[in-house]
């Protein structure tokens, strides 16, 4: 089963128009994304079957095309599969520690690129980015590493407002080991 060029073909719109966006708005997204950054797709929560579908990669892959990337790297692997945040329960999530635990850094070699940006279609709490990022630190420590998602959401506790709000925030623990977003 391969992706099908609907799926490819939306992921490249989507990228043309971040793309338009970016250059017609000045919005803090700009200098996220662009040809100095090295784009790194977050794995699926299970090991990836060949043919698979792997969305952060192909938005990646859309997102060089545009300009919006120097390259993709697809070094960030998953070694044991993690249940889907999708499908859990509030309080059963899998904990950045947890991700950091599952993820292995490979094909890196000596490439170690100076500016990494992590890519996935949604980010919730951010814990899948905040494991992936302390992994790639540890194997590139010189490198700066963010995170971009096409969307972001909280669950189903704060209303739906518009479907264009880029903003730049921030995912860390907090003192007491919880997991903090801003916005």
């Amino acid at each position: 089963m391969g992706v099908s060029t609907d799926t490819v073909f939306g992921w490249s719109v989507a990228a043309q128009r971040l793309r338009t966006y970016l250059d017609k708005n000045n919005t803090p997204l700009r200098g996220w994304l662009g040809p100095s950054k090295s784009l790194v797709p977050v794995p699926r929560s299970g090991r990836l079957q060949p043919g698979g579908l792997w969305v952060p990669k192909l938005l990646a892959d859309a997102l060089c095309d545009v300009g919006l990337g120097g390259e993709v790297l697809t070094c960030l692997q998953r070694t044991v599969a993690v249940p889907r945040s999708s499908a859990a329960r509030p309080g059963e999530r899998t904990s950045p520690q947890k991700h950091y635990q599952t993820l292995a850094v490979d094909d890196i070699g000596l490439h170690c690129p100076k500016e990494i940006v992590l890519i996935d279609d949604v980010v919730t709490r951010g814990s899948t980015f905040l494991g992936a990022a302390s992994r790639l630190h540890d194997a590139c420590p010189d490198a700066t590493v963010t995170a971009f998602a096409v969307i972001r959401t909280m669950g189903y506790f704060l209303p739906f407002k518009k479907a264009l709000d880029p903003c730049v925030g921030t995912i860390c623990m907090d003192s007491f080991g919880n997991l903090r977003r801003d916005p």
